[in-house]
């Protein structure tokens, strides 16, 4: 091996230690077992520019669903679903991660950014990144295909998981902007017409489903990357 060679080798070997141990000390990328399985899984439903209106998580494999914006009040009764302010919530939801020693994991940096702009709250020391999770784990693992995109679609096709075809993807905020446009046409939830309902329907079960993938992604990543096993 010539001089340059070997210098070139020996620089990008550092160049990959520090890059490993960024990876190690992100704390958004890092989450153990035990967290994994208390942590709070967060997912947002919410047209662009404006606050959540509905907020799914899940804990203890517990799957909730808060309805945050007011309009929906009657969308929400009738599917028994709570209504309460969004930065109400977070609060709670930040406060319960504080008290019991919690994670709060979502998909991306996106609920992170939202709670921080919308009501103050910083999740950062309490917060996980899902597909930061689910990259490291892919790259270490290799357990499928490399997905095409780092989405959580891409996630669910390597778990196996099965995606309704009905509930499609990228179409929550038409829903739910469909949704809020017949209730201020109509009122109540009970006048909507069958494809409103069906819409609303379709954003629960989207938002449901969103959350309990997430779940599986991070709880399946933790349990693979455990460096005590």
């Amino acid at each position: 091996m010539s001089q340059t060679t070997k210098e070139f080798s020996e620089t990008a070997r550092a160049r990959n230690n520090v890059s490993t141990g960024k990876r190690r000390n992100d704390p958004d990328r890092n989450i153990t077992p035990g967290e994994a399985r208390r942590a709070i899984y967060i997912d947002f439903e919410a047209l662009a520019g404006h606050e959540p209106a509905l907020v799914g998580y899940s804990v203890d494999k517990k799957p909730i669903q808060v309805v945050t914006d007011d309009r929906l009040q009657s969308a929400a009764d009738a599917k028994g679903l709570s209504v309460t302010p969004f930065g109400r919530l977070m609060d709670e939801l930040h406060q319960r991660a504080v008290t019991e020693g919690r994670r709060i994991v979502a998909f991306t940096q996106h609920e992170l950014r939202v709670t921080k702009e919308w009501c103050g709250i910083d999740l950062g020391d309490h917060y996980a990144d899902g597909r930061k999770i689910g990259k490291w784990w892919f790259n270490r693992f290799e357990p499928c295909t490399r997905p095409t995109e780092w989405s959580l679609a891409g996630f669910e096709k390597c778990l196996g998981i099965e995606r309704p075809p009905h509930f499609g993807y990228q179409k929550a905020a038409k829903r739910l902007r469909d949704v809020l446009v017949q209730l201020e046409r109509r009122f109540e939830y009970d006048r909507l017409t069958p494809v409103a309902k069906a819409k609303w329907m379709k954003l629960l079960d989207y938002n449901a489903m969103d959350v309990e993938s997430l779940v599986r992604l991070v709880r399946r990543a933790a349990d693979d990357l455990d460096p005590t096993t």
